[in-house]
């Protein structure tokens, strides 16, 4: 009977106590090598040819160990970075699998219209998650694309943007509108983006909702 025995998977305190471990091997790896340095320096003067490259063999050997000691927490750490990495990931994992599934079996659906344009890719954009401009796009990517004549914007292919507004004593307003009107309310950068700097980006629906808020006027 052949006794089969199993290796637990590591774990992160397993490949830390690992860690340790090397780093003390290192130390001493490293010691050896000064020491064998030290002797094939001491033995310079008195020591024969033969003596010499024996020496000079140690020295080899005790700097093999040091690689050795040095690659191997270096393989140590990066296994250390992939746990913490997919324990990290895994939450995401989790909700992004099922979504990846729901557009897999989307396509398939629609198999025959993808052959028709000849569509060979979709690529699914996701912007401003949990804010009330929250878009979804959904392109396709193919030779045969139809393309829009001249000076006609594309549709979208996904969600549409939300076209929202401000309500302030009966005048309706834009986002950019409403946060212009109010930019004493609003922060240094928003200040700046309106006055045409727009090195930082920034989301006037949100800003115009939470001035509304505080001001009282009405945002739909």
């Amino acid at each position: 009977m052949v006794d089969e025995t199993t290796t637990d998977a590591p774990t992160v305190d397993s490949i830390n106590a690992d860690i340790e471990r090397l780093n003390g091997d290192l130390v001493e790896a490293q010691q050896a090598h000064s020491d064998a340095l030290e002797t094939l320096e001491k033995g310079r003067k008195s020591a024969s040819i033969e003596q010499l490259l024996e020496l000079a063999e140690g020295v080899r050997t005790a700097g093999k160990g040091v690689e050795n000691a040095e690659t191997a927490i270096t393989v140590a750490k990066r296994g250390l970075e992939r746990l913490e990495w997919e324990s990290k990931t895994a939450a995401l994992r989790e909700i992004l699998t099922p979504i990846g599934g729901t557009i897999r079996e989307a396509v398939i659906t629609n198999q025959g219209t993808f052959e028709q344009f000849n569509v060979t890719g979709v690529v699914v954009t996701v912007t401003n998650i949990g804010q009330p401009d929250m878009e979804t796009s959904v392109k396709p990517t193919g030779p045969d694309i139809p393309k829009p004549p001249g000076g006609v914007k594309r549709a979208g292919g996904g969600g549409k943007r939300a076209s929202h507004s401000v309500t302030e004593n009966g005048t309706l307003m834009t986002p950019r509108e409403y946060v212009a009107a109010h930019a004493e309310d609003s922060t240094d950068i928003i200040r700046a983006y309106l006055g045409g700097d727009t090195s930082h980006k920034v989301n006037l629906t949100h800003e115009a909702e939470r001035i509304a808020k505080k001001l009282g006027h009405q945002f739909s």
